[in-house]
């Protein structure tokens, strides 16, 4: 049965343009890597629309200190499907006509892409009635998706939101609209498992799920990525249009909250390197005191000392890297936060009281986003938590490098000491030696006249010279 009316599904998906540390060519690769989400190079348009893609992408380069960035110029021309800073396309999808719909930004260091796929709201020319769509035209629509970002996925994370207004046709409620909706976008996925909340929106309803695929693979040892997944059906048209005010609003929220989520990722595997460091801290620090303890040769020591430098400095970056994803949390949690009570105030502006009769029960027309504000309270209260401890755990490690390093500083030190007490004897039996050649070169200049005092001369230099030798030699 048809039960939609005009029905739309957005992908919110997230690719970050610039990590700690990374050189320009590594930037290049991330641009070019978006790229390849936006329309491809067998278009018919593409070399046309591809000079300005680059054009507008070198632009945003020179904003760099703006928080928000629109990557389509403002054009409106046809013949390239460009439109108020989106390209919009027209296509017949599985026996749909759908609209296509990029809408590029840049959000300070990450890149956003809204690509949304929408059912014509067309009209039955008899009845005047709006031409209705059933719930399983979801899987056209984000069939149509996944092909139009050419099967690329997101680095950062994704959001994929579902719009609709419910036929008046329908005898269905809400919440089983919703559910066949979801079940259509992710097939075996478990809903009062992966159920987060549900709140109001003009009258509206907005149910929240984020979880795994199925229950089978949730309890598998290599877990995929949670999907993340909001559903939206209002009772009418102008109900539908007010809701579609939070767009950007949306597109803001879901980009703090895959990078919270990102980071915490990055916090993981950066733990389970950071605690492989401990062995060879404790290896490093033995080899050099064993060393110093048997004075060793500089040779012999120098490649330990290599190797604990290089333990020191990986560790050193990692531990500054997991400090990074830390502050990533919490400025993002901050923003995440911050923009959603942004949006409560503007849902509230717009509140008006309207019965809802055809959805089966009275409903207030106020909104409310509350249940959005779970995600902020796990976060603060477990990821947060977590990467806090893990980071004041992981610190010790520091005292570890300092003791490392003055091991290092202490065996150098020793090192060079007995470097310049044996430059300084050297010298000085380099001058010894000097001073006795001096005088049997002297003698032999004489040797003629005075050969006695020749052999004497000789005899008493070079004695001087091998007796001061030895007397350094033996210190």
């Amino acid at each position: 049965m048809s039960d939609l009316i005009y029905p739309a599904l957005y992908l919110f998906l997230y690719d970050l343009r610039e990590g700690l540390g990374d050189s320009p060519n590594k930037i290049d690769k991330n641009w070019k890597n978006f790229r390849r989400k936006l329309p491809r190079e067998d278009n018919s348009n593409e070399p046309n629309l591809n000079n300005i893609l680059i054009h507008s992408f070198q632009q945003e380069d020179k904003n760099l200190d703006s928080e928000y960035v629109e990557l389509l110029p403002e054009l409106n021309k046809p013949e390239l499907n460009l439109n108020n800073r989106r390209i919009r396309i027209e296509d017949n999808f599985e026996g749909y006509p759908v609209e296509v719909s990029y809408y590029p930004v840049r959000l300070f260091d990450t890149y956003g892409l809204v690509l949304d796929c929408t059912c014509k709201s067309l009209v039955n020319e008899l009845t005047e009635d709006k031409i209705s769509y059933p719930i399983n035209c979801y899987t056209a629509l984000q069939k149509h998706i996944n092909q139009r970002r050419n099967e690329q996925s997101a680095t950062l994370g994704e959001t994929w939101m579902i719009f609709a207004e419910v036929s008046l046709r329908s005898s269905k409620s809400v919440r089983e609209i919703a559910l066949e909706c979801y079940q259509t976008l992710v097939p075996g996925a478990n809903w009062e498992e992966n159920f987060q909340g549900k709140g109001q929106i003009f009258g509206g309803t907005i149910f929240e799920l984020w979880g795994y695929p199925s229950i089978v693979q949730s309890s598998q040892a290599n877990l995929p990525e949670k999907h993340h997944v909001l559903i939206a059906i209002y009772p009418d048209e102008p109900t539908a249009r007010k809701a579609a005010a939070l767009f950007y609003s949306w597109l803001r929220l879901f980009c703090y909250r895959h990078k919270i989520l990102w980071a915490y990722r990055q916090s993981r595997q950066l733990k389970s390197e950071l605690k492989e460091y401990f062995v060879p801290i404790y290896e490093d620090i033995n080899n050099i005191q064993s060393a110093s303890a048997k004075k060793q040769k500089l040779t012999a020591l120098r490649p330990v000392l290599d190797k604990a430098q290089k333990t020191i400095s990986d560790y050193s970056i990692k531990l500054s890297d997991f400090d990074y994803q830390v502050r990533t949390i919490e400025v993002n949690l901050e923003n995440y936060q911050r923009r959603l009570e942004y949006m409560q105030k503007q849902v509230a502006s717009e509140n008006s009281p309207m019965l809802l009769y055809k959805l089966g029960a009275y409903q207030s027309g106020s909104s409310d986003l509350k249940f959005l504000e779970k995600f902020s309270g796990e976060v603060t209260d477990k990821y947060l938590l977590q990467v806090r401890t893990d980071y004041k755990n992981l610190s010790p490690g520091k005292e570890l490098l300092q003791g490392l390093m003055n091991s290092i500083d202490s065996v150098r030190s020793i090192i060079e000491i007995e470097q310049a007490e044996r430059d300084r004897k050297f010298q000085e039996i380099v001058g010894i030696g000097g001073v006795a050649l001096a005088v049997g070169g002297i003698a032999t200049g004489i040797a003629t006249d005075f050969p006695t005092i020749l052999r004497t001369g000789l005899t008493c230099g070079f004695s001087i010279y091998n007796t001061t030798v030895k007397q350094k030699l033996r210190l």
